[in-house]
């Protein structure tokens, strides 16, 4: 009985520190690999991107913080920081994020700008019949790998 005690005082007191970390880190000194999310994508719903750090966090849940548009064919994302809920898992891996591309045109090409720490990053997302191409442009500290979605 002691120990289911012990071991129950324990798991509050690490839900206890774990809730004292902030919420948000506003720099983003990490570099990040970019690429489709896999997930089957109709022709009603987003295309999805999904990025991750290269760097491993003591926490698998963390999240990349960013400011997105899309202006014609010119779609820009800035990494802003890292977001760290209030509740951690402990176990190590990237922080990462979903974009979801809401494009109202699906053919064509799209040029995207990755800024991240400051450099500018570039892809194209290229829609050719039923398929979505992510191919990087110019690169420094964002890799795009080049990715193919097929669509439905």
């Amino acid at each position: 009985m002691k120990k289911v005690k012990m071991i129950m005082i324990l798991i509050l007191i690490s839900f206890f520190v774990f809730s004292c970390f902030q919420e948000e880190d506003s720099d983003f000194p990490y570099d990040v690999t970019v690429f489709l999310s896999q997930d089957s994508v109709s022709s009603e719903e987003n295309v999805i991107i999904f990025i991750r750090t290269n760097t491993f966090f003591a926490n698998c849940n963390y999240g990349i913080t960013y400011d997105s548009s899309i202006n014609s064919r010119e779609i820009s994302i800035e990494f802003t920081g890292i977001y760290i809920p209030e509740i951690v898992l402990p176990a190590f891996g990237p922080a990462s994020a979903f974009i979801g591309l809401q494009l109202a045109d699906r053919t064509g090409t799209y040029n995207i700008r990755f800024e991240n720490q400051g450099i500018e990053n570039t892809a194209e997302l290229v829609f050719d019949d039923e398929m979505c191409i992510l191919e990087a442009v110019n690169t420094t500290n964002v890799t795009i790998l080049k990715d193919t979605l097929y669509l439905k």
